[in-house]
């Protein structure tokens, strides 16, 4: 008769083999119910077809999400360049119209008739310039207009107004031919050079020269704003460099800068003309100001487009604006005062002659 003793001892140890990793059922088991063998790797958890179809379509639509995100990713860092390269090209220029003199009248050339050489040296009026009070320098806008053989159309600015007119810079003191198209690009666009070390000519500038207040007599000191340009268009062989478009109304403007616009015009294709922190000119008959975009929409297809600007308070109170300039391409505007001086004495200290 075995002895309970013994009995009770070997019964524990059956039953912990039992539980334990070392009983060879245990995988035998698993095998059974796992493949139906008992010959295969033990059971594991896993999913089903459906869970899987469900997992790769949530994956889907965060990939087509991430791809939405990346072209518009690429075009707000394209504008961030833009709008940062204008401002080191806005600074830069205003430092070489200083170097440059570019603001004693000598240097200019009007589009109507060139100036004598050495007319500086005698006590004569700026031709062509009486009874203007704002001024454009645009060597590049001339030099393609003459180019296209339609200067006379583009005389002044904005074109088919005579708002101001648009002068370019003689080639050098002892010239009356203004600047060449090459000539202008060396002086009033980039020389930043690409990978090939080929000149780069997306951007650009124009100076307006103006009065600071609307009643400022003297023009001894202006406000010069350096209009910086990215890519723009001067095929003059079209109308669309320069839209002029009417205002429907007076204007909203604030006197802390800025405002509402409602434009007389319905035509989709000024979307690329009116794009958020590009700028546009606001004129009346006797001032002009710049503004930049902050927004711009239509409220339906065939509505009038509405424009948020913010800028420096309207000067001419008097007359309030009545159209705008739209120009595609215009990035930055950046203005000093400066100090603008017609006389005869100042000539004489900039060149010693008596």
């Amino acid at each position: 008769m075995i002895p309970q003793m013994y009995f009770q001892q070997h019964t524990i140890r059956w039953r912990g083999r039992m539980m334990g990793r070392r009983f060879p059922c245990r995988n035998l088991l698993r095998g059974f119910a796992g493949n139906g063998l008992g010959l295969g790797p033990p059971m594991r958890p896993a999913v089903t077809l459906m869970e899987v179809l469900i997992a790769i379509f949530i994956l889907a639509v965060g990939l087509f999400g991430v791809a939405a995100l990346l072209p518009v990713g690429g075009s707000e860092a394209l504008e961030a360049t833009k709008i940062q390269r204008a401002a080191t090209l806005g600074s830069a220029a205003l430092r070489e119209i200083q170097v440059r003199n570019l603001l004693q009248p000598f240097q200019w050339n009007t589009t109507t008739k060139q100036l004598e050489p050495l007319w500086y040296w005698q006590d004569v009026a700026v031709q062509d310039l009486s009874g203007y009070r704002f001024m454009l320098i645009d060597p590049l806008g001339v030099g393609a207009a003459r180019d296209a053989g339609r200067l006379a159309e583009w005389a002044y600015f904005p074109k088919g107004t005579t708002l101001m007119p648009r002068l370019s810079i003689r080639r050098n003191l002892l010239a009356t031919a203004p600047l060449s198209s090459t000539e202008a690009w060396d002086l009033f666009g980039t020389q930043e050079r690409d990978e090939a070390y080929y000149r780069n000519p997306d951007y650009s500038w124009m100076l307006m020269i103006g009065p600071m207040l609307p009643n400022q007599t003297s023009p001894t000191w202006a406000n010069c704003s350096v209009v910086v340009f990215y890519k723009r268009d001067l095929d003059v062989s079209k109308s669309s460099p320069e839209v002029v478009v009417a205002l429907d109304g007076t204007p909203t403007l604030n006197e802390e800068g800025g405002g509402e616009l409602v434009l007389n015009a319905t035509a989709d294709t000024l979307r690329n003309r009116l794009k958020p922190n590009h700028w546009l000119l606001l004129y009346s008959s006797q001032w002009c100001q710049w503004y930049r975009i902050v927004a711009a929409a239509k409220p339906s297809a065939s509505g009038k487009w509405y424009v948020t600007v913010v800028g420096s308070q309207w000067m001419g109170a008097s007359q309030p604006p009545t159209h705008v300039l739209l120009m595609e391409g215009l990035i930055g505007v950046y203005s000093q005062i400066m100090e603008v001086d017609f006389s005869r004495t100042r000539r004489l200290e900039l060149f010693g002659r008596k």
